[in-house]
């Protein structure tokens, strides 16, 4: 169980970093006027855009599946906690 704890815990420190990566990215690709047009400025956006299709709903479809997953993470680590404080097994 202690395992993985851990790993679901890593899992959603990875979520967290990914999904603010792809939240800037996509509130920075709003500002159109300021770049002259679309940017692609985040580090996993380029990872998952590459340098082509660049949309700002593409970047919003990105942004928002990466906050379910990582919503989905968070959920399964607090079950997991839950389940350990009841069987008194600490991490």
């Amino acid at each position: 169980m202690k395992k993985v704890r851990i790993i679901s815990l890593i899992a959603l420190a990875i979520g967290i970093i990914i999904t603010t990566d792809l939240g800037l990215n996509y509130f920075n690709s709003t500002f159109i006027e300021q770049h002259d047009g679309i940017v692609c400025s985040g580090l996993f956006a380029r990872l998952y855009f590459g340098d082509n299709n660049w949309t700002i709903f593409g970047f919003y479809q990105a942004f928002s599946y990466s906050v379910i997953v990582t919503t989905l993470i968070l959920f399964e680590n607090i079950v997991l906690s839950i389940i350990a404080i009841a069987t008194k097994q600490n991490l």
